[in-house]
């Protein structure tokens, strides 16, 4: 995570979780105290409701986030990525973990899929991630059936949500696009 440029991945406007509830964060505004969150051990919020909410309220629920390094750190050493695995990354939002994680896999012999419901994400991201050219990108809606969004049986051995929200379908929704022995 110490190669991770943190602030490329973290908007200037933020929100996080203290005692008195949600608190924003403007880096233009104080920009010590948004560098120090930013790499402070602890989840940094980026959205609420969808975007719907408007800077600086605080919405009803958090709907995009950065997560906290030593998390990322943990799934990193814990996912056993091996040669010629298909990764299928679910609302990877800004790229945060997806930054963390690249650098580490076979260039040669991974597809991995960077997904988010939001197509602006895409966007972005295959702007900074063009180095890697075995990541595709596509809108993924997890409140939706994989199956009709065109991800077929067995088709990843890795599906991996970090930053994920919104409640993923049910297993067994998500189980057959997972090769069986993953």
């Amino acid at each position: 995570m110490a190669r991770v440029r943190r602030e490329d991945f973290i908007p200037d406007r933020v929100w996080i979780e203290e005692e008195s509830g949600y608190v924003a964060i403007d880096r233009s505004e104080e920009p010590h105290r948004w560098e120090g969150v930013v790499y402070a051990n602890r989840v940094v919020v980026t959205q609420f409701d969808d975007g719907d909410t408007m800077w600086p309220a605080v919405g009803r629920r958090p709907t995009c986030s950065a997560s906290m390094p030593s998390a990322v750190v943990g799934m990193l050493d814990a996912l056993d990525v091996r040669q010629g695995q298909r990764v299928l990354e679910i609302g990877a939002g800004t790229g945060g973990t997806t930054a963390a994680l690249l650098p580490l896999l076979p260039a040669e012999s991974t597809d991995y899929v960077y997904s988010d419901i939001s197509s602006a994400f895409l966007a972005a991201a295959e702007e900074r991630f063009a180095r890697f050219p075995f990541v595709s990108y596509r809108v993924i809606d997890i409140e939706r059936s994989p199956q009709m969004q065109g991800l077929s049986a067995g088709s990843f051995d890795i599906v991996l949500a970090a930053n994920v929200y919104v409640l993923p379908p049910p297993a067994n929704e998500v189980k057959p696009v997972v090769v069986p022995s993953s």
